[in-house]
């Protein structure tokens, strides 16, 4: 999700800096995306390039992976500045959950930060709008939508621990199975019937 919150920004007026997993989707994110700048947090210089990516620090930070992502972020972020979680994939395979938050509460104190959780579920009611908005972006040009889709459930296991791993590039889905033949039309008759 984090390649499409991105966006946004950009379209937004935002000057976006990507944090990813590797140098190709770096790539990616500059090269198609539009990304002013990006940093791989696998890299062993990955603080300082972050710090150098960000010299004016960071207003907005979202957050989909937590960990040492979230706290190589924390030390940069501006004064009344914001962090929207949307997922801690640093923490999903851990033995055991993240201990203390001791650092985050101080940052959070110190700099008046504001920290939200964020889940598609309490936007339901603007989804519709949402989804007209998202479309017309797509449809201008000016948003990218990066799928990575695998068929069928016996490839639900792989595909987790290949997201985990950081080894997808856009929104990782599993197709449960195709769609029947003349589903589709059944459906817009049913809707059209309501």
């Amino acid at each position: 999700m984090g390649h499409l919150a991105g966006q946004l920004a950009r379209v937004a007026g935002a000057r976006v800096v990507g944090i990813t997993s590797s140098t190709e989707k770096n790539e990616i994110l500059r090269q198609q995306l539009g990304y002013t700048a990006t940093v791989n947090r696998r890299s062993s210089s990955f603080v300082d390039d972050l710090r150098a990516a960000c010299p004016a620090g960071v207003d907005v930070y979202y957050d989909n992976v937590g960990g040492p992502a979230l706290e190589a972020v924390l030390p940069l972020l501006a004064r009344h500045g914001r962090i929207v979680c949307c997922g801690v994939t640093a923490h999903y395979d851990a033995d055991r959950p993240p201990a203390g938050v001791t650092d985050l509460a101080t940052q959070l104190i110190v700099k008046s930060l504001r920290m939200q959780g964020f889940l598609v579920a309490d936007y339901l009611p603007r989804w519709g709008a949402a989804q007209r908005e998202l479309h017309a972006l797509q449809k201008g040009g000016e948003l990218t939508v990066l799928e990575d889709i695998r068929d069928g459930l016996d490839s639900a296991p792989g595909a987790l621990i290949e997201m985990l791993a950081g080894g997808n590039i856009g929104q990782l889905g599993v197709r449960l199975a195709p769609d029947p033949p003349g589903w589709r039309a059944l459906l817009e008759i049913e809707q059209s019937s309501q």
